[in-house]
């Protein structure tokens, strides 16, 4: 029963984080129940940052054409500073080819070329860099990269357009 005479302004809670859930979801919030009348729940609402992330988050090459293949890199980094390895780096879709690893004093830089299949000829080309850290179970840091594939143009398809030099000034009035 609420009671205006047990009134606070501090209230110290003790929580207890479940790490590997904060680990695959890294928003939630918090409920606390109370007895007042007016007021039964209050929400807490919090965003974790993630451990590790690639710096930028995702890759956007434009332009490409089908078969060309465009070098690129990302940097991995601890958001709390703390020093880690990374274990062996895939591509989902087999379009990503790591060309080079390099630790730097804060993560890895990661060097690789984005391949457009050949037999894409526009649109847009999407696949995953996946990048595991060692001794942290299922922490992999997934960098989106994506391509836009326009079509190759001959010179028979170039609209022929006039060019136009100059300025042409027409005289108004009487």
């Amino acid at each position: 029963m609420f009671d205006k005479e047990l009134a606070s302004a501090r209230h110290d809670l003790e929580l207890e984080v479940n790490l590997a859930n904060l680990r695959k979801v890294n928003r939630g919030s918090i409920t606390i129940r109370t007895d007042h009348p007016k007021l039964k729940t209050v929400n807490i609402y919090f965003t974790a940052e993630k451990a590790f992330v690639s710096q930028p988050g995702s890759r956007s090459l434009a332009r490409l054409r089908p078969g060309e293949t465009r070098s690129t890199f990302v940097t991995i980094v601890s958001n709390f500073g703390e020093e880690f390895e990374i274990g062996e780096i895939t591509s989902k879709k087999g379009n990503i080819e790591v060309t080079d690893t390099e630790k730097t004093d804060d993560g890895y830089k990661i060097k690789f070329d984005f391949i457009v299949p050949a037999d894409k000829k526009q649109g847009y080309v999407v696949d995953h860099l996946e990048v595991p850290i060692k001794g942290r179970e299922n922490e992999v840091v997934s960098v989106r990269c994506y391509a836009q594939v326009r079509p190759e143009v001959t010179q028979k398809q170039k609209p022929s357009a006039p060019v136009k030099t100059g300025a042409t000034v027409s005289k108004q009035g009487p």
